[in-house]
C-alpha cells in the first residue's frame, strides 16, 4: 500500500469520524430534496487553478472517475427502487476502493491538481467507509454523489454528466 493511499485513507477516516459531529441540511438535485443528509461529512474545499477555470485531467483519472460515476448511477437507481441493501453497499465500497487505488497507481497529474484530486479521493474513501459501516448506507451514496459533482465542477472531463 502506497504512503499516498495511507495518507488519504487516514484523512478520509478523520472526515468520516467528524461527520456525526457536524450537522446541517442541504439539498442537491430537485428529486433528491426529500432525503435527509444531516450526518454527511463536509468535504475539504477545493481550490481552482489560477485562471479560475478547471484543472486538466489525464486518461487514468477520467477512466477511474467515469467508472465511479457509472457505479454510482447503478447503485443509486437500485436505492430508489428499494433494492439497495448491505450487500449492494459493500459492492459499491469495493468499486470505490478499487477505482481510487487505480487512480493513485496510474494518475500522472502535476502537483497542484494532484493535491486537489487527493481531497476528492479522500472523500470517496470516506464514502466507502460509510457504505460499509453506517446504519444508513444512503449517507455513503450521498457522499459519493458529492464527490462526483465536485469533480465535474473542478476538473475538465469532456462529456462529464456528473449525475
Amino acid at each position: 500500500m502506497s504512503m499516498r493511499f495511507i495518507a488519504v485513507f487516514v484523512l478520509a477516516l478523520a472526515g468520516a469520524s467528524m461527520a456525526g459531529a457536524q450537522a446541517g441540511d442541504h439539498s442537491h438535485d430537485a428529486h433528491h430534496d426529500h432525503h435527509d443528509h444531516s450526518a454527511s461529512a463536509q468535504m475539504e474545499p477545493l481550490q481552482r487553478p489560477a485562471d479560475g477555470g478547471k484543472w486538466a485531467t489525464d486518461e487514468p483519472l477520467r477512466q477511474g472517475m467515469g467508472e465511479l460515476n457509472e457505479a454510482f448511477g447503478q447503485h443509486h437507481r437500485a436505492f430508489e427502487d428499494g433494492e439497495f441493501d448491505s450487500r449492494s453497499a459493500a459492492e459499491l465500497a469495493d468499486v470505490i476502493n478499487d477505482r481510487v487505488n487505480f487512480m493513485f497507481a496510474n494518475c500522472g497529474l502535476p502537483a497542484e491538481p494532484d493535491a486537489e484530486l487527493h481531497k476528492l479521493l479522500a472523500a470517496a474513501v470516506g464514502a466507502a467507509v460509510k457504505l460499509r459501516e453506517s446504519d444508513d448506507a444512503h449517507d455513503g451514496l450521498h457522499q459519493l454523489h458529492q464527490v462526483l459533482r465536485t469533480y465535474g465542477s473542478y476538473f475538465e472531463h469532456p462529456g462529464w454528466d456528473g449525475r
